[in-house]
């Protein structure tokens, strides 16, 4: 006999006097069945969550068990825990190019897949964008291509085995300024200076003292006294 919550066990304790129905018995029987596949991801949510502690033998077999087709044995041991962790979305999403994502972001965070319409190509081809950056293991391009058909829609091809590597690496700029305050002196007015400017409260008023003169110019060809 098994042991733990399992549709049998609970059907084992089922009243026989209700038994006796089949109407009974078959809605007992599809009950036990959703209880003991509730009681089963249940277990799973609890392997979730102890995702970041779980020995690398553990991690191997549960690979198998979740059928994880995609799944690297030979990276590290951090990438093993993230490719377990994605499993559940991989698994969702399978057969999409979200599917893709998942997958290759697991080992190389920030991957992505540019599909044919995206860079002009045939219908239904697609090329790997792998971002390195941060990836969590050293991985080989054909290991990459492995894991992209494992969970491709099956009508995508890849481009020619195409894979585009990226780094991205952030560049900061920072501008240093400041400034002076100056009284230039008004042709003739010495020692009376014109202000230019000044600082106020931590604002900065600017203003100019100065006057103007008309005058005209001479026309080409025009005699002096032509001048008004």
């Amino acid at each position: 006999m098994s042991k733990g919550l399992t549709a049998e066990n609970l059907l084992r304790v089922f009243p026989s006097a209700l038994a006796s129905s089949k109407n009974l018995y078959a809605l007992a029987s599809a009950i036990a069945d959703e209880l003991e596949t509730l009681f089963s991801e249940n277990r799973l949510l609890a392997i979730y969550a102890n995702i970041s502690s779980l020995p690398e033998e553990l991690l191997d077999i549960l690979a198998k068990d979740y059928k994880v087709d995609w799944y690297l044995p030979d990276t590290s041991l951090e990438a093993k825990r993230e490719q377990i962790a994605a499993q559940f979305m991989v698994h969702r999403h399978l057969g999409t190019k979200s599917a893709i994502v998942f997958a290759l972001s697991a080992i190389c965070p920030g991957s992505d897949v540019q599909e044919w319409f995206e860079y002009g190509g045939d219908p239904y081809y697609f090329k790997i964008v792998c971002d390195v950056t941060e990836q969590t293991t050293p991985i080989s391009q054909s290991d990459l291509v492995r894991v992209a058909r494992a969970v491709k829609p099956t009508r995508a091809v890849l481009e020619d085995q195409n894979v585009i590597y990226r780094s991205r690496n952030v560049i900061a700029v920072s501008v240093n300024g400041g400034y002076v305050f100056f009284n230039p002196r008004l042709c003739g007015t010495y020692p009376k200076q014109a202000m230019q400017g000044e600082d106020e409260n931590g604002f900065i008023s600017l203003e100019s003292v100065g006057s103007s003169t008309e005058y005209s110019v001479r026309m080409c060809g025009t005699p002096l006294g032509s001048i008004v």
